[in-house]
């Protein structure tokens, strides 16, 4: 009871004694409300009251005799973090030169192993100035405009790096004006040929194929499904009742076309009461939900743009109204951004052929004739360079050559040549093809007018790829 340890702990305590002193000694025993608080004077209560009273001041004191210089106890600190945000913002430079010229300022860093505090001062500076040039290409890129080339070492290593970084830019902040959707070998993907800031960029697009199933029933197995969503909002043709379970099916088209009988051993199910779109093909799907002006979504501009982009992370002036908004006001583009090669292919039952191809830009037009039953020599064709200057006289008499989408040279030099098989002529035109590759300058579009497929006739003519 003393606090003093058992003298011959051979002879243990008696119960109560033992348990008086493991209860003295608890230290997690329930405490009383009289060890918190204890009872003062009503004198010492009224005189603390008083004191506590002539510390504290009403807030419409404060503008009072004193003012708040004289109210007691800690003030609250101001921070002008945003003020000096706001000067050092507007003190950086504008332009890329400025940048650039900043840059050559700071000098090489130093080596952080031996000057620490030195080397984070010159990297800080060198990141925020990264991050201004990243904001002049992104504000260049929104107005239509093509991304500046910043020094070389602003974004780490130049040549290679440097074109990687300002295509990426141009592809997340520009508006896509799509020029062309043309199909792959692969199924389901898209090639989209598209003007985004001053530059033709190719980018291929992977587009799901989407049927619409509408049930008599709801089906517990198709909502769980990875593959089927719930459509309420869709309409549908035809005059179909609106009570009907309407499942949006959305899949790769490569699944797709591998089990196309066992989906059709799912659509013809006594409880399927109609499945729509099965017939429209990813180039219907890109054109009605994309059209010719698309842009990167939010979600996918925060990352970089890969190799293959999904039709979902693109957005239209139909999905995204208020970004359709701001791209309205950057200039698009037009028709004489670009120069123009035409290819013109006709081929008649009997083996006859007959390939054009004109270059406006370089006022030249070359002609390969196939006739197999007559010898090149005995081949005679009709001055085209003639006929040319007539109808182009022809069409500025008449006045509709100065409202043309595209620019017609005033006489064209002419080259012809007959050969006996298609296949020496489809060599030629190949040869012609690489050289016009060669020496394009700029977007170059090849307008080609054939009656054959084009997956035929890009077959035989390897250099249209």
């Amino acid at each position: 009871m003393q606090g003093v340890a058992n003298p011959v702990p051979r002879i243990r305590h008696p119960d109560w004694l033992a348990r008086r002193v493991s209860t003295a000694a608890n230290a997690h025993k329930q405490r009383h409300i009289t060890d918190a608080f204890r009872k003062v004077p009503r004198e010492e209560y009224l005189q603390k009251a008083a004191e506590a009273d002539a510390r504290e001041r009403d807030i419409e004191d404060l503008g009072g005799p004193g003012g708040s210089s004289a109210m007691s106890g800690p003030r609250a600190a101001v921070c002008r973090r945003g003020r000096r945000g706001a000067a050092a913002a507007a003190a950086e430079p504008s332009t890329v030169d400025g940048v650039a010229a900043r840059i050559a300022e700071l000098g090489p860093a130093p080596d952080p192993s031996e000057a620490y505090g030195p080397w984070l001062a010159h990297a800080k500076q060198l990141w925020r100035l990264r991050r201004r040039l990243r904001e002049l290409r992104e504000r260049a890129v929104e107005r239509g405009e093509a991304p500046p080339d910043g020094p070389a070492g602003a974004e780490g290593a130049a040549g290679l790096g440097q074109f990687f970084g300002r295509t990426q830019t141009t592809l997340g902040r520009g508006t896509w004006h799509i020029v062309q959707w043309a199909e792959t070998d692969t199924p389901g993907e898209l090639r989209a040929w598209a003007w985004v800031g001053g530059q033709m960029h190719s980018v291929r697009v992977s587009v799901p194929r989407t049927l619409y199933v509408a049930s008599a029933a709801a089906r517990r197995e198709l909502a769980g499904s990875a593959h089927f969503a719930e459509a309420p909002g869709m309409v549908l043709p035809r005059a179909m009742p609106q009570a009907l379970c309407l499942y949006r099916c959305t899949m790769p088209e490569a699944e797709y076309a591998a089990h196309r009988s066992s989906w059709g051993s799912f659509f013809a199910h006594p409880s399927i009461a109609g499945v729509y779109e099965t017939e429209v093909t990813p180039l219907d799907r890109a054109l009605i939900q994309l059209g010719a002006t698309a842009w990167l979504g939010p979600a996918a501009r925060r990352g970089a743009v890969g190799p293959v982009v999904s039709l979902g992370d693109l957005d239209s002036r139909r999905s995204a109204p208020a970004a359709a908004a701001r791209s309205a006001a950057a200039p698009g583009w037009g028709a004489r951004d670009m120069a123009y090669v035409l290819l013109y292919h006709m081929g008649a039952a009997d083996g006859r052929q007959f390939f054009a191809l004109v270059q406006p830009a370089g006022g030249r037009a070359q002609i390969w004739v196939v006739s197999p039953g007559q010898q090149a020599a005995q081949l005679q064709l009709p001055s085209v360079e003639r006929l040319y200057r007539e109808s182009r006289a022809a069409a500025v008499e008449a006045g509709g050559a100065a409202d043309q989408a595209f620019e017609y040279p005033d006489a064209l030099e002419v080259s012809s040549q007959a050969y006996s098989t298609a296949q020496a002529a489809q060599r030629a035109v190949n040869a012609a093809l690489a050289r016009c590759a060669d020496e394009r300058r700029g977007p170059t579009v090849l307008v080609w007018h054939s009656a054959a497929p084009m997956k035929r006739l890009r077959a035989r003519l390897r250099a249209m790829g």
